[in-house]
C-alpha cells in the first residue's frame, strides 16, 4: 500500500493526475485523490497532526484513519472522508447532527494530559497561551485601544472585560482539545460526524472548545445549541461564565475587525448583512443578560 501511495504522491506533485487541492490550515495543503487525502506541510506540523490523530483514535472519536506517512516529503496520507461539511448542510440537517457533534467532542476530550505520558506539544491554561486571567484581559484592552471611538463594539467590549474580571476562574483541567471546532471542520458522512483539521489542537481546558462550539450554534439557533450541549452531556448552567465571556471577547474582536475594514466575513454560510447583524445581536443578548438561562 505505502509504495502505491508514494507513486500517487509523485504523480500529484508533477500534475500527472487530476486531484483536488484544499486548504489544510497552518501553512499546509491537502490534496484529494480517489480514496486518499494527502496532507503536506512543515515537519513539525505534520508530526503533530499524526500525534493528534493517534490520540483521537484512542478516544474513540470519529476521525479519518492514517493510511501512510511519506517521511522524506513530510506528507501524511489519510483516508478520504468524502462527505459534506456541516456548514453546507441544510438547517434541518444541522439540527439533526448537533447532538452527535457534542457526543464526538466529548469523546475527543476523554484523553487526559496526565494519562498520556510525555507530551509532544505544550499544555495551555484555561486562558489559552496566557498564564492568568489578568494577562488575557490586559492584552485585549491593549488591542482595543486603537478601536474607533464611535465603534458599535467599543462599549460592549469594555462591558465584557468588566464581567470577565468579576468571574471566578474555572478549575484547571487539561485534556486533548481541538482548538478550532467550527462547522467547517466537521464532516457528515454515512450517518456519522467526523472531526478533521488538528492544526490548532493542544492539551488545554475543555470549556474553551465547548464554549466555541456552543456560541457557534447559539448565534444560529437556541435549539441547535441546546442539542449540542445535550450530546456533550452538559446543561447550559454548567458552562463556566468566564469561558463564555472569553469566547464572546474573541468573537467581538473579529466582528470589530470586520466593521473597521468594512467587510462581512466570506467564510460564513450566508454573507448577507442581515444575517451578520443577526449573529452580532445574539452575542449582544448575552452581554445584556438576555440569555435563555442565567450563566
Amino acid at each position: 500500500m505505502s509504495e502505491n501511495v508514494q507513486r500517487l504522491w509523485e504523480k500529484i506533485k508533477t500534475d500527472k493526475i487530476d486531484y483536488k487541492l484544499v486548504d489544510g490550515g497552518n501553512q499546509s495543503n491537502v490534496y484529494l485523490y480517489d480514496k486518499f487525502a494527502f496532507k503536506s506541510g512543515r515537519e513539525k506540523e505534520i508530526q503533530k497532526d499524526m500525534r493528534i490523530a493517534e490520540l483521537a483514535h484512542k478516544s474513540k472519536a470519529n476521525i479519518p484513519n492514517i493510511i501512510s506517512y511519506i517521511e522524506n516529503e513530510n506528507v501524511v496520507v489519510y483516508e478520504r472522508i468524502d462527505g459534506t461539511k456541516i456548514r453546507n448542510l441544510s438547517y434541518d440537517e444541522k439540527i439533526n447532527t448537533a447532538f452527535e457533534i457534542g457526543n464526538q467532542l466529548r469523546k475527543f476530550h476523554s484523553i487526559n494530559y496526565n494519562s498520556f505520558g510525555e507530551p509532544v506539544f505544550d499544555e495551555k491554561s484555561v486562558y489559552g497561551t496566557y498564564n492568568t486571567k489578568e494577562k488575557f484581559i490586559n492584552d485585549f484592552i491593549d488591542t482595543f485601544k486603537n478601536i474607533s471611538q464611535d465603534s458599535n463594539f467599543k462599549d460592549l467590549i469594555e462591558k465584557v472585560c468588566i464581567r470577565l474580571k468579576e468571574c471566578n476562574s474555572p478549575p484547571e483541567k487539561s485534556v486533548l482539545c481541538h482548538g478550532d471546532i467550527h462547522i467547517s471542520n466537521l464532516i457528515y458522512y454515512d450517518e456519522k460526524v467526523y472531526i478533521i483539521d488538528f492544526g490548532d489542537a493542544t492539551f488545554g481546558f475543555p470549556g474553551t472548545d465547548v464554549t466555541e462550539a456552543y456560541l457557534n450554534y447559539y448565534e444560529t439557533s437556541d435549539y441547535m445549541a441546546h442539542k449540542f450541549l445535550e450530546g456533550y452531556g452538559l446543561e447550559l448552567n454548567q458552562l463556566y461564565d468566564s469561558s463564555i465571556y472569553q469566547g464572546i471577547l474573541k468573537r467581538l474582536y473579529t466582528r470589530m475587525w470586520h466593521e473597521e475594514n468594512n467587510e462581512i466575513p466570506k467564510w460564513w454560510d450566508d454573507c448577507e448583512e442581515d444575517y451578520y447583524n443577526y449573529r452580532c445581536n445574539k452575542l449582544i443578548n448575552i452581554i445584556n443578560d438576555e440569555f435563555p438561562v442565567k450563566i
